[in-house]
């Protein structure tokens, strides 16, 4: 009886653990083996100058990387994100639609891919880096506000 007592004791804090406000939510996705990480971190990754306009919130930026890379995005932060495909040349004055809250797409150079809603500690799905070109994108929830949650992705 002592030993059933524990276990549900043990149980229900463990449950209560992860409904705790503020806890980080499980991880959505596994980190991908060989792939390029793209960090997410809107307080850890503030905003800078670069030759494709300010960047900011993600980690790094901008990344530069070979045809044929595959890169992932992962949420360092305690809440939500996205990285979501915005232009091949520039960064618009509108961030990403709705619909980039669903992950979509697995290659770089199709529009409209997204990581989808991340939470805290999550990866994203991979994307393919087939074609060179330059890769603009954005968070939903932080495009495009003040700094703005933005990137680059450069594939030579």
């Amino acid at each position: 009886m002592r030993k059933a007592i524990i276990l549900w004791c043990a149980f229900a804090a463990a449950v209560s653990a992860g409904c705790t406000p503020g806890a980080p939510a499980a991880p959505t996705g596994a980190v991908a083996s060989g792939a390029t990480q793209i960090h997410m971190g809107l307080l850890k990754y503030g905003p800078y100058q670069t030759q494709y306009g300010e960047v900011s919130g993600y980690s790094p930026n901008p990344l530069v990387v070979k045809v044929g890379t595959v890169v992932q995005f992962v949420n360092d932060d305690g809440f939500r994100h996205t990285g979501s495909f915005l232009s091949n040349t520039a960064f618009p004055k509108d961030g990403p639609g709705v619909a980039a809250l669903t992950a979509s797409g697995n290659d770089l150079s199709s529009p409209g891919w997204s990581t989808g809603d991340l939470v805290g500690g999550g990866a994203s799905q991979t994307f393919l880096a087939s074609q060179k070109g330059t890769y603009y994108y954005g968070c939903f929830h932080h495009y495009p506000l003040n700094p703005s949650m933005r990137g680059v992705i450069v594939v030579q």
